[in-house]
């Protein structure tokens, strides 16, 4: 029998220590230090000619381009969305609705033919199979009993009376925006859909890691539950939109910062969770970093050369910051703030139907606002300038000149070496994107299934 010698165990101890040092160094990097890192309140105490040296010596980063949303590759391309596709996709979702089954995700191959001939005009001439459009009358849920020309009937009104198709059809265009896109198609399967220009509207994919998925479905499931169950740990924005920003932002401030709930400045004895909950999402984070380098390469590129300084943590790749939904939907929308050549990559995650069960989102992206030349920091500059001035009118000799550099200096430590106890919310009130009985659900913790009827709020 072999028997492991001293000396190994000793190399074998020291490796195993190395890792675990290295594996704490990587954790303490993706999760908020109070020492190290700012919130958007502390950053306002520095004065603009801090401020600026920031900007110019911290903060880096390389424009996005419109070439950067066009895929290198992908399962299925589909440029534009065609006349077809949008009907097949309304009568998919009246299907859904009138059968009140929302499993239902594609058309029978053998009523495609009937779709075409209802496309071309020719239903009225198209004798023969009386059979199949009575039975395509069944799966789109009519009710009996059922009469052929009843179901030509019923597929030219929704063809013709659809605001949707009928606006697509006018243009006689392909869509160039998720808000034209938002209405044509139901995709279930790896699909790219981009516009005119090449460039992705819509891009549904698999990730390499459902280790990762899985994982991080439980530490989001258990943190919602969590802070629902312990009121002093919920923020203004779990409680009233039941999402959460945690990461780098640089939102209506001069420079990037941490977010309040990534340094929850609401509860410090909520900071733990936060943290917990960040280091459980790193192999997804990994995952989806390795999609945007596996399909954008260049987008990837870029975004790995995106720098914005020590006043928040890396804790999500390329991307500096990430929204978490928890057992919401949130409706169709555009954020104003995010960057027109960029990306946003959503994961959906938890066991369930899209209108059952408990729903949780994250969503990874990049919001203009950390790209400089898309920045005016000509007040900064004219306030540096204006300053500067009062300073030199108030300078007597060279010794007095020292001095005041001397104080800067000491002023710009003491600066960033203090961190305050709170800082200005980025809440943004319950809005349009989640309704009202959603909201009512998430706070109870119930599923999108479950009656309200005999719920006490």
């Amino acid at each position: 029998m072999y028997k492991e010698s001293v000396t190994e165990t000793k190399k074998r101890s020291r490796h195993v220590r190395e890792n675990a040092n290295k594996k704490q160094k990587i954790e303490k990097n993706l999760i908020f230090n109070k020492n190290k890192h700012r919130t958007q309140s502390t950053t306002r105490k520095l004065n603009a000619s801090e401020e600026l040296l920031y900007i110019k010596n911290q903060w880096t980063n390389i424009p996005l381009s419109p070439s950067d949303r066009i895929p290198s590759k992908a399962t299925k391309i589909q440029q534009g969305i065609f006349k077809k596709n949008l009907f097949i996709g309304t009568l998919i979702r009246e299907a859904r609705i009138k059968n009140k089954n929302n499993s239902i995700s594609e058309i029978p191959l053998n009523y495609i033919i009937l779709i075409d001939h209802i496309l071309n005009k020719k239903a009225n001439n198209y004798l023969p199979g009386d059979g199949k459009w009575i039975a395509f009358g069944q799966w789109l849920g009519m009710k009996s009993p059922i009469k052929r020309r009843n179901v030509i009937r019923y597929l030219k009104s929704l063809l013709n009376n659809n605001n949707s198709i009928n606006n697509f059809l006018q243009n006689n265009s392909n869509p160039n925006s998720l808000d034209e896109l938002k209405e044509f198609e139901y995709m279930v399967k790896a699909k790219c859909i981009v516009n005119q220009d090449h460039q992705t509207l819509v891009h549904l994919e698999k990730l390499d890691d459902q280790d990762a998925i899985t994982q991080a479905a439980v530490a989001i499931n258990d943190y919602y539950f969590h802070t629902l169950d312990n009121a002093s740990h919920r923020s203004n924005e779990f409680w009233e939109r039941f999402a959460e920003n945690f990461g780098a932002f640089a939102r209506n401030n001069t420079l990037p910062y941490t977010s309040s709930n990534m340094a929850s400045t609401h509860n410090t004895n909520h900071q733990e969770c936060v943290d917990k909950l960040i280091l459980a999402l790193k192999p997804l984070s990994d995952s989806i970093n390795r999609f945007a380098q596996n399909y954008y390469n260049d987008f990837y590129k870029k975004l790995s050369q995106l720098n914005w300084g020590p006043f928040a943590p890396r804790s999500f790749g390329i991307f500096p910051m990430i929204s978490i939904n928890y057992n919401i939907i949130s409706k169709y929308h555009l954020d104003k703030n995010d960057h027109k050549n960029s990306l946003a990559f959503l994961v959906v995650l938890g066991d369930f139907e899209v209108t059952k069960g408990i729903r949780h989102s994250i969503v990874y992206y990049v919001h203009q606002d950390f790209f400089k030349e898309l920045r005016n920091f000509n007040k900064k500059i004219k306030e540096n300038n204006d300053k500067m001035q009062d300073d030199n009118d108030e300078i007597q000799d060279n010794d007095n000149e020292m001095k005041d550099f001397n104080n800067d200096i000491n002023s710009i430590r003491k600066t960033l070496n203090t961190v305050t106890k709170r800082q200005t919310s980025m809440f943004i009130k319950a809005n349009k994107r989640r309704n009202n009985d959603n909201i009512i659900r998430a706070k109870k913790g119930l599923k999108a299934e479950d009656n309200l009827l005999n719920i006490k709020y």
